[in-house]
């Protein structure tokens, strides 16, 4: 009998184990592919059928590589596939060095949209940093090197996990991010691919998002970036007819063509590749 309770208890072991170590990092990385592999996008839609028109003066493409981040700490081991979205704060410090070193101008978000709507000047090789979600560790480990460098940012924050959850900012956060000199964007409340959410809970989660960061941070939020970087033609039409006057995808690179929409803006996801980060300055 001690001996079958003993076989009965390795087994159980081993089972945990295999599950762990094997099948959840398995089921992680899946759910990953799922939301961050390529889509099928829809044609653009072009800026003439949306409310924000650019200038019809601007014609032609600038290059300003605007990159995205969002969780500066060291990856935890059970992010398999998910690691890429970590970059270490001694890695961040270190491309935002770089930047300084080689004649990159880091340059507001909103310098960017005055550019490519207006035809604004911009400093030689600029470029725009990005932070997507709102995790406490952009904060507290990506803050204090921006601050070093004197480089702006935009944060795009999803509002159902603001001071909600142990890894999340909170109000008061938001308030030293903008008395720091960054940006706040919108990113839906409860971060869901547009595509996947009726039209009615899609104008839900666009109005009250952007109702919740304005009246909480007494400023316009006018900039949205899709969750995932998914989108299709209702989703764009319903960010512009919300009042947003840009939004951004998760891919794409860092070339802007003026004659396409200012709610299709491509950024580049970071990774702590030196040589990635490189590329994706000089594209």
């Amino acid at each position: 009998m001690k001996i079958k309770k003993k076989l009965l208890r390795k087994l159980l072991i081993g089972t945990a184990a295999v599950f762990l170590v094997v099948i959840l990092p398995l089921w992680y990385v899946g759910c990953l592919q799922v939301f961050y592999t390529a889509v099928e996008y829809p044609p653009p839609v072009w800026q003439s059928n949306l409310t924000k028109k650019i200038s019809d003066k601007q014609t032609g493409a600038i290059h300003v590589p605007i990159l995205i981040y969002h969780h500066i700490i060291k990856a935890p081991l059970l992010a398999g596939g998910g690691s890429f979205l970590y970059v270490r704060p001694e890695i961040f410090a270190e491309q935002m060095k770089y930047i300084q070193d080689n004649g990159y101008h880091v340059i507001p978000y909103a310098d960017f949209y005055a550019a490519l709507t207006d035809g604004a000047p911009l400093a030689p090789k600029s470029v725009v940093l990005t932070f997507d979600d709102g995790h406490r560790d952009q904060y507290k480990n990506a803050l204090p090197i921006l601050k070093q460098y004197h480089y702006s940012a935009m944060f795009y924050v999803s509002t159902q996990a603001i001071g909600n959850y142990r890894g999340s900012m909170t109000w008061k956060i938001l308030h030293e991010l903008m008395s720091s000199g960054m940006e706040i964007g919108g990113h839906t409340v409860a971060h869901k691919p547009l595509t996947s959410l009726t039209p009615e809970v899609v104008d839900y989660e666009l109005a009250k998002s952007k109702q919740l960061l304005e009246d909480n941070l007494f400023v316009p939020i006018n900039h949205f970036a899709y969750p995932y970087g998914w989108y299709n033609t209702s989703a764009v039409e319903a960010v512009a007819n919300m009042g947003y006057w840009s939004a951004t995808l998760a891919d794409g690179g860092g070339w802007y063509d003026r004659q396409k929409s200012v709610f299709l803006i491509p950024r580049i996801i970071m990774t702590e590749d030196m040589n990635y980060f490189k590329w994706a300055l000089e594209n």
